[in-house]
């Protein structure tokens, strides 16, 4: 009998552009940067920032997660997510929806965020 549902590796689905209300991957700019955040002891969420740079800006075009790590009886769902630029660096918000499942029934949701700062934009 199988307890858990689910997969050992990144989903296979693309990522969604967070930023964009349709969820669209038109973004197209000319820098980029990537963080990984631990979610738990098997999980981690992937970031990747697309931006257009200029000489004296940085503007927020597209922000792309995955989650990779052992998935067995979690679901995650990418809710929305938000860049904001600073003279120091990035900081991200991204909401994500976690769901515990047993045998492929949902057991208990809940909406966690995550927040930091990616200083790497020089």
């Amino acid at each position: 009998m199988t307890a858990f549902r689910g997969s050992s590796s990144e989903s296979t689905r693309q990522a969604k552009n967070l930023l964009s209300p349709d969820g669209a991957r038109e973004a197209i700019g000319n820098w980029s940067t990537n963080a990984t955040v631990p979610l738990n002891a098997n999980n981690t969420l992937h970031l990747r920032v697309v931006a257009l740079r200029t000489d004296s800006t940085l503007r927020a075009l597209g922000l792309y997660t995955t989650i990779s790590g052992l998935m067995l009886g979690h679901e995650w769902k990418h809710l929305g997510g938000i860049v904001n630029t600073s003279n120091t660096g990035l900081t991200y918000q991204i909401h994500l929806l976690h769901e515990w499942k047993l045998l492929g029934a949902g057991i208990y949701t809940s909406s966690e965020e995550y927040a930091g700062r990616l200083n790497n934009v020089h």
